[in-house]
């Protein structure tokens, strides 16, 4: 991969952002940022069945120790043989001919590094993928005091926490990957993140939930719509919505009512909980201030609903 990629300076000069959208781009430019180096070797590595993560976080220049407020690099864990690894393919390739302490005082390269070593410029998102015993917090990480660190006797199994993260479906390793990143490094930009990657989640429960309504399944979707509205309020609270997330969220709060109607419409508590719900999508809605027929419709429709309840 080092041979195969070169660094791609027009995503650099763009404030890092990434030019190449899938990995067909990446093939077909032969360029890429870190995070296109380490999701190319993640697809090789999951076409050769093995288990391999394309991990983000904090790098760190051995010359002036300046650290980002957001991650800011990417690389990969790997797994052979029951045991984990740590590869960096884009410092492999040298291609911004930065001058690199690590390699110099340690005459080792980005492949397969012991953990201790790779810890000296890398900070993951998530303290387990560090391969230590016992793992830097990001306090060490800035000032350098691995070595006052492996006196410690942590009892941490970071095998095990990874396993347990491997396990777990996608949107909720994003959850846990951005939470850990803002409990690291607290600011409002990690804050939003981690806020954005729970309203991912939320929108998926929501697109089930939708699902199980539309086929009749009125009291799974009812759940799915609980939790996915748990969801949306804890990021909401964390990042500001989109317009899209915020259309999202109103329908999610419209359509719980709709089956909470069929559900429970015999009860006071039932009807209650509707009404409060048809008052929280209009509410909104109304923050679209949109001309869409959708939301007009909705409006219409919630409107007409509140009158007849109430």
């Amino acid at each position: 991969m080092t041979h195969y990629l070169t660094y791609d300076y027009a995503a650099l000069d763009n404030n890092r952002r990434r030019i190449n959208q899938n990995i067909y781009d990446i093939l077909e430019r032969k360029k890429g940022i870190c995070w296109d180096y380490a999701a190319l070797i993640t697809t090789m590595a999951d076409a050769a069945e093995m288990t391999c993560l394309s991990i983000i976080g904090f790098s760190k220049d051995l010359n002036s120790l300046k650290v980002s407020d957001q991650p800011d690099h990417a690389w990969n864990l790997v797994k052979m043989d029951s045991n984990y690894y740590l590869l960096d393919a884009t410092w492999g390739s040298n291609t911004l001919g930065q001058t690199d302490l690590f390699k110099e005082s340690y005459q080792s390269d980005y492949f397969l590094t012991r953990a201790e070593l790779f810890a000296k410029n890398h900070f993951p998102s998530n303290s387990f993928f560090q391969l230590l015993d016992c793992p830097l917090t990001f306090a060490q990480f800035i000032g350098d005091s691995i070595q006052s660190n492996r006196q410690e006797d942590c009892g941490f199994n970071f095998k095990d926490s990874i396993d347990q993260f491997l396990a777990k479906s996608y949107p909720d390793q994003k959850i846990i990957e951005s939470a850990s990143v803002y409990h690291h490094h607290p600011n409002e930009k990690n804050q939003s993140a981690w806020g954005h990657a729970i309203l991912d989640k939320a929108i998926l429960l929501k697109e089930s939930a939708d699902y199980l309504f539309e086929t009749g399944k009125h009291p799974g979707a009812l759940s799915l719509y609980k939790e996915s509205l748990s969801y949306f309020s804890d990021g909401s609270g964390k990042a500001t919505l989109y317009r899209w997330q915020l259309e999202a969220y109103a329908f999610c709060h419209l359509n719980y009512a709709q089956v909470d109607y069929r559900l429970n419409r015999q009860s006071l508590p039932g009807i209650r909980r509707v009404a409060h719900h048809l008052r929280e999508a209009r509410t909104l809605l109304n923050q679209l201030n949109s001309s869409s027929i959708i939301v007009k419709n909705a409006l219409s429709q919630i409107e007409n609903q509140l009158a007849a309840i109430e």
